[in-house]
Parts: structure tokens; sequence; C-alpha cells
């Protein structure tokens, strides 16, 4: 199910995943969110709520300066980057204007995570939020070979297959005749000061854990 409302910037989408055989099955699913549009022709950066060092760099890609980094259009970026982590949570996004409307933001205010791609002027930016219970793991994907991706991927758990993901003990499971729920909001923001906002509640997320090591006598 999509929804929406008037004039805002923001859809949901809300899914249920049902097993309706006799057995126990793995539930294994996620979205590729393909955000590169033309705000990001001059490039940009990834807002994540996570640090740079957590971010696992996969296949054995070069490695980059600032995992973070978008690349004009004119600056080509090849191999793929694909980096795996595990996103913190980030706080304050229940109650905020833009986002009021959305019963699970305000339902789910203590365990929401959130993501976003901003260009360089930060007159532009796509955001991404979700319950952490929907999809606690991301992966991004970035390349620019003349034609750009920018992406984000939250999912279930690590993007192995289901044999490696079985093996680390990660799959979730549906019993016979059970169903779960996911939920997650995609929006644009066009406004300096809102873009800011967002950001600064996203990077206190990316080092709350790290304050908190700090805090440790």
């Amino acid at each position: 199910m999509i929804q929406t409302k008037l004039f805002s910037n923001f859809i949901i989408r809300k899914e249920v995943s049902k097993n309706v055989s006799g057995n126990t099955v793995p539930i294994d699913d996620g979205y590729h969110i393909q955000f590169s549009g033309e705000y990001l022709n001059d490039g940009g950066r990834y807002i994540l709520p996570t640090t740079a060092d957590k971010m696992l760099l996969r296949d054995s890609a070069p490695v980059e300066e600032d995992p973070k980094v978008i690349y004009p259009l004119n600056e080509h970026f090849e191999p793929i980057r694909c980096y795996q982590y595990v996103p913190e949570k980030v706080y304050g996004l229940g109650g905020l204007e833009e986002l009021e409307w959305i019963d699970f933001i305000n339902q789910n205010a203590t365990n929401l995570t959130a993501e976003m791609l901003v260009n360089n002027n930060r007159s532009n930016g796509a955001i991404i939020i979700r319950p952490l219970s929907s999809f606690p793991r991301t992966l991004i994907a970035k390349r620019n070979d003349g034609s750009p991706m920018y992406s984000v991927e939250p999912c279930k758990s690590r993007p192995n297959s289901l044999k490696q993901k079985a093996i680390d003990g990660e799959l979730q499971y549906l019993l016979p005749g059970e169903e779960k729920e996911s939920q997650i909001a995609f929006g644009f923001l066009e406004e300096e000061a809102s873009i800011r906002n967002f950001e600064k509640l996203i990077e206190r997320a990316a080092c709350y854990e790290e304050k908190l090591v700090q805090a440790v006598p």
C-alpha cells in the first residue's frame, strides 16, 4: 500500500508478508532506492547514520578516501563500490512538521533510522526513513559510468546468499500463517533550513555511540 498527503513531499509504502504455506519460510526483503536525479549532477553527499569506518566495503573494490561523497556527473567513478553497515537510531524525527502526518514515525520515535542524499549547495535532498524493526541494515551502491547510480538499499540482513545468511544466523523466518509488516517513507526536501535540520539529526546519530564510549571513565 502506498500513501501520501495532499501537498506533502513524502510518500509511505507499507507491505505485509504472510506465510500461507504449512512450512516455516525465510523472509528476505528490501529495497533498491535510486535517488540520482539531476539535482546531483554537480555532486553531493550521502548523509548517513554511521561513521565511515563502520562502512564495510564489499567485493574487494578499490578504497575511497571518502565513502560518503557523491561525484559530479562529469567525473567518472568506476568500478562499482558497495558498502554495508548497521545504521544507528536517529532521534528527533517524531513531531517534525514535515512528518507529523506519518503515523509510524510518531509511533516508533525511538526506533527509527534515516538516510539522505544532498547536493553540494543544499538546495535539494532526498531522504528515506524507516523503523529499524522493518529493515535493520543498509547497503549503498555507487557508480558513475556516464549514467550515475547512487543508491540506498534498506534490507533485513546483509546482502549475501540465503545459504550464507542461514549459516551466519541472520535469516528471519515466518511461521505457518504468520505475517510481518514493513513500513518505509521516501521524501524530497527543497529548503536549505529543512535539509540542514535533517542532516544534523542523522549525523548526530552517526557519532552517538562514539560519544557514549568517550563518556565511560
